[in-house]
């Protein structure tokens, strides 16, 4: 099994300040996006207003039609609930995103440049 370079879940200890960069994605159903990450980025928060996925590997999630046995499923992103904080690793090249129906993804960016 190989490791996906970056996405390494990061518990800020208390609340994220408001990001000065933040991409806003309308997402269709089933197709996968790719984000850029802003030079100097340490971490991102990602929320959703659907499920939805992201993968930080240059490779797109698999469908969300069904199961995924094979390690190219995407880390979830849940509905309602608070952002989800992730490190970005140096070698992390972009983030790709996928929801099963259309939907808003907000991805705020810190210690951008």
């Amino acid at each position: 099994m190989t490791a996906v370079p970056g996405l390494l879940p990061y518990a800020p200890g208390g609340l994220l300040p408001i990001s000065a960069y933040t991409n806003q994605r309308l997402l269709a159903a089933n197709t996968a996006e790719t984000v850029s990450i802003p030079t100097g980025a340490k971490y991102v928060a990602i929320s959703t207003n659907i499920y939805a996925v992201v993968r930080a590997d240059g490779v797109n999630p698999a469908s969300l039609a069904g199961d995924v046995d094979d390690g190219t499923g995407g880390m979830p992103i849940a509905p309602g609930a608070p952002p989800v904080v992730f490190a970005i690793a140096a070698d992390m090249p972009d983030l790709r995103v996928l929801s099963a129906g259309a939907a808003t993804i907000g991805l705020s960016f810190y210690g951008a440049n």
